[in-house]
């Protein structure tokens, strides 16, 4: 199974911070049937907030790789009926405004309560009131009465349906669903390979509007302090990493540093040695926004950070609302570095026998330290110079 058997169905279902619920239905699903077809040591748990955690437990010792990516892509959520038609919705994220008057928006609900429902962007409503709270907003027009929405219905853009031209796979949310799919597809490989892995997915919700999901779980007992984590984003390509000349391996983001150490490990294992070819990366500091590696970082985990380049950032096209895309070589590469680091362990990852960089700055020394002190100049010595 590749990365676009897992990526194409998924990136087909509606998704929204707070109403992840179809997506995550259908991992459920899939993860169900991984199971049933193969011995494989998997368990699946959710922890209160509904993030999800899934375990591949192979033979290996040492500490858990924990992969994560988020659930959830910028939408708009069901606050009240303004008429029977025409209705208002919370911006959930970073929807785009510029384009967003009369485009297109689907209304789904979490719970199937009513079809799919067609309608426009009428307004922008900067200073929407909400019990009393200022909150921007959007006024939706429904072609059709909306008597079924309700709490829990949130719309999408209805943009064209997934494809793939030229390349490039192109979706409404890639950001982060392809990242959710990579994640999976590395699963997927340990589950083919019978592999000895300790491997761990962190799929968490609300994202997009300010780590909801990944604040909780770093401040629960859910969050294993002991494993090494390595994130997985969607990120602008406006950052400096082009789309087709590999997947970003991130120093960091727009407000934090991450894991230099294991920063190092990841762009090692990419440069591949005699036995594991070169995996194509590029490695970028992507400061155009914040990403969940910083709650992770911050939360004094070992935390690094990869992403794949993304066009139509949040859907913000030239001129409109557009679909995102990400280039097809960039997730393959991913899934491949990604499921060379889950082959070798975490512990690989945190060994400094294996820091090439560290390796090289020692060689360095011992050549030139003793001629430093052979050619070190004598200087005159001046009254109170203690030094000999």
């Amino acid at each position: 199974m590749d990365f676009s058997d897992i990526a194409v169905p998924l990136l087909r279902l509606p998704t929204a911070p707070f109403h992840e619920h179809h997506i995550v239905a259908a991992i459920r699903q899939m993860l169900g049937v991984w199971s049933d077809d193969s011995d494989a040591p998997l368990r699946t748990e959710q922890d209160e907030a509904g993030n999800l955690i899934i375990r591949y437990e192979g033979s290996l010792e040492g500490p858990w790789l924990c992969l994560t990516a988020h659930l959830d892509h910028p939408a708009m959520g069901y606050v009240e009926h303004l008429t029977p038609q025409d209705l208002l919705f919370e911006r959930l994220g970073g929807v785009p405004v510029d384009f967003s008057r009369d485009a297109p928006v689907r209304v789904h609900s979490i719970d199937d309560r009513h079809p799919p429902l067609m309608g426009r962007v009428t307004a922008y409503l900067e200073d929407a009131l909400f019990a009393g709270e200022s909150r921007p907003a959007f006024r939706i027009q429904l072609q059709d009465s909306a008597d079924q929405v309700a709490a829990g219905s949130f719309a999408v853009w209805d943009l064209p349906d997934v494809a793939i031209k030229k390349g490039q796979l192109r979706a409404t949310a890639c950001d982060d669903i392809a990242g959710v799919a990579v994640a999976l597809t590395v699963l997927a490989k340990m589950i083919e390979e019978s592999a000895s892995a300790r491997l761990s997915i962190l799929l968490t919700r609300a994202e997009e509007t300010g780590f909801g999901g990944m604040l909780d779980i770093t401040q629960s007992d859910h969050l294993d302090r002991d494993a090494v984590y390595v994130n997985i984003e969607c990120s602008s390509c406006l950052s400096g990493a082009p789309l087709g000349q590999g997947p970003v391996i991130r120093v960091g983001d727009k407000r934090w540093l991450f894991d230099p150490a294991l920063t190092a490990a990841l762009v090692q294992a990419a440069e591949g040695d005699e036995s594991a070819e070169r995996i194509p990366c590029q490695r970028r500091l992507m400061d155009g926004g914040t990403c969940e590696a910083t709650v992770l970082s911050r939360a004094g985990v070992p935390t690094a950070a990869v992403a794949l380049p993304l066009a139509n950032y949040h859907n913000q096209g030239h001129k409109a609302v557009r679909r995102e895309a990400i280039n097809l070589n960039d997730a393959e590469h991913l899934v491949r570095l990604l499921t060379r680091l889950a082959r070798g362990g975490a512990a690989r990852l945190q060994d400094a026998r294996v820091d090439r960089l560290g390796q090289d700055l020692e060689r360095r020394h011992r050549i030139q330290s003793p001629r430093l002190r052979e050619t070190a100049p004598s200087l005159p010595q001046t009254p109170g110079d203690q030094s000999r």
